[in-house]
């Protein structure tokens, strides 16, 4: 009797488990379809009908309305081949459901493997990420678009090369995000002869997939020659009112021959990662502001009572609107008889320290010492903070006087010998 109860036991957990792992394993099967396959970007220096690059995009519908991860696999076969060959993934995209367009693209060339002097036939299948299960794959309706494709690797069609990279670039407060810089452009080609040349420099947030013709930052005209790098061009980003609200963005190249619809290099995020997720914010982001928090006197010396000090200490808390962040600055007092409308220099402070608006980086400067005693009088004071930039431009962030702050106001000294 126990065996049989052990083993009906045994038998129900087994069911139980089998239930369970066959659970797990069903996935929702979504209908997927690729609507439409299309060319675009198609470099072809030589004119000779062999593209050395060109964009593969493809049109993916879902039809439930659900979003999901998906990616493509781009297959090829020379034509006189019979199968085809893996050639490289798309980026991960988020599908959005009800029929609703996703684009997916995949260079063709650099940075991926650049194909042979050759034709041949393309093979799109999409995978949902980390599965599979076959979603959708191309077919007969594509294979106008999808075969009979002439390519070439670059070294036999294309003698232009591209260098890119930024100079310049101001990020006035320090959190990594440029308002604005320097985009070089230095082309060069291995003929000893004058070029003219067109660039088109485009931009997107990070986050999007496609540059759009709407998004055609700059239109520049040059000439090289050779290999020269005394020929590059600097374009300006970020310069109002052309400037960027704070976030990520992406840039592409495309370099024309002037005066012709010839591309002949396209560079983006995907080739050079200065043009991947660039940090960029408006100037009035990028500008930060100090203030003075608090302003006390400390340490008076009036030896004769009279109210007239000969010494004391003047404290001031310097505060900065980035909290966690950290400034050099350093402070100038001045000051002016009660009844005078001039203020002069007292003294200078050293580079000190001031952190968001932090109490204990407060900084203090001894009024009245024996190298600037001030005759017996009223005085007001006026304090200054400034900053260096570029090691060398001086600028004033902030001035605070007896004019709004009493601290600072009709304060009492005298020499010493006074005292």
């Amino acid at each position: 009797m126990i065996k049989k109860f052990v083993f009906f036991v045994l038998t129900l957990t087994f069911v139980f488990l089998s239930q369970r792992c066959k659970t797990v394993e069903e996935e929702p099967d979504y209908t997927y379809s690729i609507d439409s396959v299309w060319w675009s970007d198609s470099i072809d220096a030589n004119h000779d009908g062999f593209t050395s690059y060109r964009r593969l995009n493809l049109n993916v519908h879902l039809k439930e309305d659900v979003s999901r991860p998906i990616r493509a696999r781009v297959f090829y076969q020379p034509v006189e081949a019979s199968e085809f060959t893996f050639y490289a993934f798309s980026k991960k995209t988020l599908a959005v459901g009800k029929d609703k367009d996703n684009i997916l693209g995949v260079s063709i060339g650099s940075p991926n493997k650049e194909l042979e002097r050759g034709a041949y036939n393309f093979k799109v299948e999409i995978y949902e990420e980390g599965g599979s299960r076959l979603e959708a794959v191309t077919g007969k309706k594509d294979s106008l678009t999808l075969y009979n494709n002439a390519f070439e690797k670059t070294e036999t069609d294309n003698n232009y090369s591209l260098n890119v990279y930024w100079r310049d670039a101001f990020d006035n407060d320090k959190d990594g995000y440029w308002s604005r810089a320097y985009l070089v452009l230095d082309a060069n080609n291995d003929a000893n002869v004058t070029r003219n040349l067109e660039a088109k420099i485009y931009y997107k947030h990070s986050s999007e997939t496609e540059y759009s013709k709407d998004s055609l930052y700059a239109d520049v005209n040059f000439t090289i020659t050779n290999s020269s790098q005394d020929d590059s061009v600097s374009v300006p980003i970020g310069i109002a009112p052309n400037d960027f609200a704070h976030g990520e963005y992406d840039f592409r190249v495309e370099l024309y021959e002037a005066g012709t619809n010839t591309l002949i290099i396209i560079d983006d995020e995907e080739n050079t990662p200065a043009l991947s997720g660039v940090k960029l914010e408006t100037d009035d982001e990028d500008s930060y502001h100090f203030s003075i928090g608090k302003i006390w006197w400390t340490d008076l010396v009036d030896l004769d009572g009279d109210s007239y000090t000969s010494r004391r200490k003047l404290h001031f808390d310097v505060n900065v609107d980035r909290e966690g962040q950290s400034f050099p600055v350093y402070a100038k007092i001045f000051d002016k008889l009660t009844d005078s409308t001039e203020y002069k220099l007292y003294d200078s402070t050293d580079y000190f320290i001031v952190t968001g608006s932090k109490a204990d980086d407060a900084y203090s400067l001894t009024v009245g010492t024996t190298k600037a005693e001030l005759d017996s009088a009223s005085y007001d004071f006026l304090i200054s903070i400034f900053q260096t930039l570029n090691d060398t431009t001086e600028i004033i962030r902030y001035t605070i006087s007896g004019a709004t702050v009493d601290t600072l106001k009709s304060q009492k000294f005298e020499t010493a010998k006074q005292d």
